[in-house]
């Protein structure tokens, strides 16, 4: 049902009937996300949207939308946070992003990467500043790394799916088990790095978006074993290559230079209510890089 005049929008939540109409969204603000990705992120996530003219049935043309994506009873990132381009500033985009936040409990840490576009509105809502990615892009044509302390391996096999959500937990900090098998499933490129003993210390995905390649998530032990898994992983591609990272990984940053990747943006991480950075204690300990929509 429609809001009545001065109203504040009432969001409802979106689901695969609203697939195409989603990712139509996307397209109109030109961002790279493909029908994939948005089947991922109804997987593991709940997307909240405002229909064209207050509408209720799945599959109308969408106005703005935003996800949350659950990591355990703790943590909860919001992305995907999007008001198509005629509909801009008229509170949808705060009425999208509020609900995402209704029902999570003040010991819930919510983070974001923000847009430019998009952080008063989040610093209106309770969000602080904690901390930043690089966002690196490359055209391709990498060579391989070859220094790692490990062997990196072309597939991640079924034994080392439970090490893998390990690791991750402690990179990231927080369980994303649902995100990760869903990117699982999507991902074109997939690499596990194995040390002498057979313990995996590093994973990663590389998630195709037309001639775009994310390299992301990865989660390495150190940052020699993080820069050879990007590089297998990009390996024989020859379009666009995008890696985001926390920006204190300055070593990480040097490999990534090194490799052909430049610096593009620097995207803000943001905190509700100026909770702890993400996994701040895994997050200095291993190198973690991430796509922003699930950070």
């Amino acid at each position: 049902m429609s809001a009545e005049p001065g109203e504040p929008a009432r969001p409802t939540r979106l689901g695969w009937g609203d697939l195409a109409q989603l990712h139509a969204l996307s397209r109109t603000l030109a961002w790279d996300h493909t029908q994939d990705d948005w089947a991922s992120f109804l997987k593991c996530g709940l997307i909240y949207g405002l229909r064209r003219d207050g509408g209720d049935e799945p599959g109308a043309p969408i106005d703005a939308c935003a996800a949350v994506f659950p990591y355990g009873p703790h943590t909860a990132v919001i992305g995907m946070a999007m008001v198509a381009p005629d509909r801009q500033r008229r509170g949808l985009g705060r009425a999208v992003v509020a609900r995402c936040l209704q029902g999570k409990p003040d010991d819930t840490a919510v983070y974001l990467a923000a847009t430019r576009e998009g952080l008063g509105l989040y610093e209106r809502l309770g969000f602080r500043h904690v901390g930043g990615l690089r966002k690196f892009m490359h055209q391709g044509g990498l060579a391989e790394e070859a220094d790692a302390a490990a062997e990196i391996r072309d597939q991640i096999a079924i034994a080392h799916l439970a090490p893998v959500l390990r690791l991750d937990r402690t990179a990231f900090g927080a369980p994303r088990d649902a995100f990760l098998k869903a990117r699982l499933s999507q991902a074109a490129t997939r690499a596990a790095a194995v040390d002498a003993e057979g313990n995996v210390v590093g994973y990663g995905l590389g998630v195709d978006q037309g001639d775009l390649r994310i390299l992301g998530p990865i989660a390495a032990a150190d940052d020699a074993v993080a820069a050879a898994l990007a590089a297998r992983l990009a390996r024989d591609w020859r379009g666009r290559l995008r890696i985001d990272l926390p920006d204190h990984r300055d070593g990480l940053s040097k490999r990534l230079e090194a490799l052909g990747f430049i610096q593009v943006d620097a995207p803000p991480i943001l905190a509700r209510d100026g909770a702890a950075y993400p996994g701040e204690a895994g997050w200095r300990d291993y190198a973690a890089i991430s796509c922003q929509a699930c950070l």
